[in-house]
């Protein structure tokens, strides 16, 4: 195999490895926020205030140890 014929397959098959590892990226980066999304608006339809609803699903998106509690019990 050439050298020009390896710099053509990697010119062909690079974008389509980018293009699957960002959708990838682009899946995980919605599940995770639909998830906090998910837990705040759980707490707040059981009576937890707004700014504590907030600053809770801001710990639990930085905590990966509280996902896993909070996950347990839901």
């Amino acid at each position: 195999m050439s050298a020009r014929e390896t710099l053509a397959k990697i010119l062909f098959y690079a974008p389509i490895l980018f293009l699957k590892l960002f959708i990838s990226y682009l899946r995980f980066a919605h599940r995770r926020t639909w998830a906090v999304y998910r837990f705040r608006k759980t707490l707040q339809k059981n009576g937890v205030p707004l700014q504590v609803a907030r600053e809770l699903s801001r710990m639990y998106e930085q905590s990966a140890r509280l996902r896993s509690i909070v996950e347990k019990i839901m």
